[in-house]
C-alpha cells in the first residue's frame, strides 16, 4: 500500500490519462486518501475501507468523484503490491519492517516532485467538505485526517 502523497501522484498521472471524466478533481483526491483513515481512528477498519467496490477497476460509472478516488485507492494498491511482488521486493532486506514504512518514504522521495500543485492540495484539505462516506467517520476525524 502506498502512502497518501503517492496515491496523490498516481492520480494526478491517472487525470492525465484517464478517459472517464472527473467532474471535481479535489474530491477524487480526498476520496483517494481516505481509507487509510483508519490510521487514526481504532473504530474502523481496514475491513470497512479496503473491501468495499468490486470489482476492483477503474470503471467509475455511476460513482461521486469522492467513491471514484476511493476506489481508485484501492485499484493503486492493488496494482502496486502486484508489481513490488512481481520483482520480490518484499524479499530484500528490511522491506516489511515497521509496516513497510521505509518503503513507502522513498516511494514518496521518488515521486514527490511529480505533483507540482502541493500548496492548492494543501489549501483544500485543510477544509475539506463534508462528504458521506458511508462508514462512521466523525467530522472531527475526517478534519484531522486531512489536515
Amino acid at each position: 500500500m502506498a502512502s497518501q502523497v503517492a496515491h496523490i501522484v498516481y492520480a494526478k498521472k491517472y487525470f492525465e490519462k484517464a478517459t472517464h471524466k472527473i467532474t471535481n478533481c479535489n474530491e477524487f483526491l480526498l476520496g483517494c486518501v481516505f481509507p487509510d483513515i483508519r490510521r487514526i481512528d481504532r473504530k474502523i477498519k481496514r475491513e470497512d475501507t479496503h473491501l468495499r467496490f468490486s470489482p476492483l477497476d477503474l470503471d467509475f460509472e455511476g460513482m461521486s468523484d469522492f467513491q471514484a478516488g476511493w476506489k481508485f485507492h484501492l485499484y493503486s494498491d492493488k496494482r502496486r503490491e502486484d508489481i513490488l511482488n512481481s520483482y520480490d521486493f518484499y524479499l530484500l532486506p528490511n522491506t516489511t519492517e515497521i509496516y513497510s514504512q521505509p518503503a513507502k518514504m522513498l516511494e514518496d522521495e521518488i515521486v514527490y516532485d511529480d505533483y507540482n500543485n502541493w500548496k492548492e492540495i494543501i489549501r483544500y484539505f485543510s477544509d475539506p467538505p463534508e462528504i458521506k462516506t458511508g462508514i462512521n467517520v466523525s467530522r472531527e476525524t475526517f478534519r484531522l485526517w486531512y489536515a
